[in-house]
């Protein structure tokens, strides 16, 4: 099967970096392939330099409005049976999609293909996989190396996806979830990803054929924030889906979503987040404000309002009060 691909690439200011993603997807070895770079209102030379590839790139302009907003543009402009969302800045290996495309039609029920790569900082490897370990270590199991079903719990809890360079997905999919949230203070692919993994399985490969690059300057921030970052980007979108599920599912997602908060509590309890007792007591007073309302955030916001020394000198101790709030892992 001869499959046309998609390949939609939002750019702004990004003309450091475009001409090696252009060329990668030029080079890919499926022989169909419609590349639609959509300049978000740039100011640099990305429009010139996506122009300057004649008909084997189409570019569209907007004002500046965000990732969502430019990757929907794309997707209403594109043509293909499938379509695959690649940042600007991120890299392919030359038999991607045709790799996808192949396991793509052994699982001709998933919403979604996703496979391997590595995370990347100039000549240096940061993380030798951008699938989360614990969706690496079913697939080590699996035969085939891959992994086809639900994965909701996954999603939610611990994002498997690194960027969207990983993912294909049927045309059929995209027609049937609609847009990607325009809300700028929102991660728009996870919130996307989130959506699609309700209504349809997913299918994990791998291959290792994307390199995500790391820039400091892009809209994700520093690598040691990002946790933070993401947590109050998910919470909106999750509050949202919980709105329009039925009554049976939203049970689900509710459990999810309680479990989510509680392990930010933890984290912020424990230190484990970036700041000092005022960041973790601002994080969660803003955690408190976008999600749904839980004890265990309130009462690990209040702890953290009192002094650490008077807490060490209460009779039951920390081992006891972290109890107390729930905040014992199993």
């Amino acid at each position: 099967m001869n499959d046309l691909v998609s390949v939609i690439i939002p750019v702004f200011n990004g003309a450091q970096h475009l001409p090696e993603t252009l060329a990668c997807v030029l080079a890919q070895s499926h022989p169909r392939v419609e590349i639609i770079v959509v300049d978000d209102g740039s100011t640099d030379a990305s429009f010139q330099i996506a122009s300057s590839h004649g008909p084997a790139v189409r570019v569209l302009q907007q004002p500046n409005r965000g990732p969502g907003s430019a990757r929907n543009r794309g997707l209403a402009a594109a043509r293909g049976d499938y379509l695959a969302l690649l940042d600007h800045d991120d890299l392919w290996h030359p038999d991607i999609l045709a790799s996808q495309l192949d396991v793509a039609r052994r699982h001709p029920q998933s919403g979604m293909v996703i496979c391997d790569g590595v995370h990347f900082q100039g000549d240096a490897y940061l993380k030798d996989h951008l699938l989360s370990q614990s969706v690496v270590e079913r697939m080590e199991q699996s035969p085939g190396g891959e992994l086809s079903g639900d994965f909701r719990d996954e999603i939610i809890c611990h994002n498997p996806i690194a960027c969207p360079a990983q993912t294909l997905i049927p045309r059929h999919v995209v027609d049937a979830i609609g847009p990607l949230s325009n809300v700028e203070a929102e991660c728009t692919d996870w919130e996307y990803y989130l959506r699609l993994a309700w209504r349809f399985p997913l299918t994990f490969h791998n291959r290792k054929l994307v390199r995500k690059r790391y820039l400091d300057s892009n809209r994700s921030g520093p690598l040691e924030m990002r946790r933070i970052r993401y947590a109050l980007q998910e919470l909106p979108a999750l509050t949202r889906l919980l709105r329009t599920l039925p009554a049976d599912e939203r049970a689900v997602l509710r459990r999810l979503v309680r479990g989510k908060l509680q392990l930010w509590a933890w984290c912020a309890y424990d230190g484990k987040l970036p700041g000092d007792s005022a960041d973790a007591r601002a994080f969660l007073a803003e955690l408190a404000r976008l999600g749904p309302l839980n004890t265990t955030v309130l009462a690990v916001l209040a702890s953290l309002s009192l002094p650490r020394a008077w807490l060490r000198g209460l009779a039951f101790g920390t081992r006891q009060l972290r109890a107390a709030l729930g905040l014992l892992r199993p």
